[in-house]
């Protein structure tokens, strides 16, 4: 099978002839208000996936995974700025001298 050939002036001319000798549809006041009308009357939705609209299914899905996502960012930024400045060479140490008795919530001083 050879490759195909994107450089055929062949091609390009028919294509440039064709779409110069497009006819463009006429649309007037009546085309638009029957377009609108036929819009309006569109049933309402639903976001079914017969509609091909699967990805709908999991929007609400979305918007609490969002929620959720949002207060544990406010609820870390906060913690964050509470800690105490220790650097992790004092933590290190701290586990080290004594890892039974010491929790991750003693280290951080909570």
């Amino acid at each position: 099978m050879k490759p195909l050939n994107l450089d055929n002036d062949r091609l390009k001319k028919a294509l440039t002839d064709a779409h110069k000798n497009a006819v463009v549809p006429e649309t007037g006041a009546a085309w638009e208000h029957g377009i609108m009308r036929d819009i309006r009357n569109l049933p309402p939705f639903t976001g079914s996936a017969k509609n091909g609209a699967a990805y709908l299914i999991y929007e609400k899905f979305f918007w609490r995974f969002a929620t959720v996502a949002g207060v544990l960012i406010i609820a870390l930024s906060a913690l964050l700025l509470n800690v105490n400045a220790a650097s992790e060479y004092e933590i290190a140490g701290m586990l080290l001298a004594d890892p039974y008795s010491l929790t991750f919530a003693e280290a951080l001083g909570i």
